[in-house]
């Protein structure tokens, strides 16, 4: 509806209802088959303030949800937060190194470089790109390099691939 719409609705509801004198009598009724007009006896209307105030009043909302306050220092906070684990949301770009299949989880065994990163293996999680990965697993190849985000969950590190390509080969150039 149109603010205009409204405004022409409220401003309807607003007008008094026109009665007839005591003395008069009433019209005739004749039956007809229109609907009739409701009855002239209305409860009265709220003034147009008070009925603007009720339509913008503060509607009690819930709070907020707000992230844990982190602990403070102490030897129970060292005992929770592994040292040698990856930042959340930490992009590792280019690196290369071995996929293996463990039961039915694939892992990245990243090749030793003298990056800060770690090197330890870290478990792919599944997304379409580590289903391409696989394919080419299926086919007898190993070494990729990836680029892929950190994600941790229960002091442990995941990789969520982003991509991968193959290294390239160098024919009988390699030294």
């Amino acid at each position: 509806m149109t603010p205009c719409g409204t405004f022409l609705i409220a401003v309807w509801m607003l007008l008094p209802i026109q009665e007839q004198p005591p003395g008069a009598d009433p019209a005739p009724q004749t039956p007809t088959t229109a609907p009739t007009r409701a009855p002239t006896t209305q409860p009265a209307q709220p003034a147009q303030a008070e009925m603007f105030r009720e339509l913008i009043r503060n509607v009690e909302r819930p709070r907020a949800v707000t992230p844990i306050a982190p602990l403070g220092e102490s030897p129970r906070r060292e005992a929770l937060i592994r040292k040698d684990l990856i930042a959340d949301g930490t992009i590792i770009a280019d690196r290369a190194g071995e996929v293996l299949r463990q039961s039915d989880r694939s892992v990245f065994v990243f090749e030793p470089t003298g990056s800060t990163v770690s090197s330890r293996p870290l478990e792919l999680l599944r997304n379409q790109w580590l289903e391409a990965l696989e394919r080419e697993v299926e086919l007898g190849l190993t070494h990729f390099i990836v680029t892929a985000e950190v994600t941790r969950y229960r002091d442990q590190n995941y990789l969520i691939l982003l991509k991968y390509r193959r290294p390239p080969s160098h024919g009988n150039l390699t030294p």
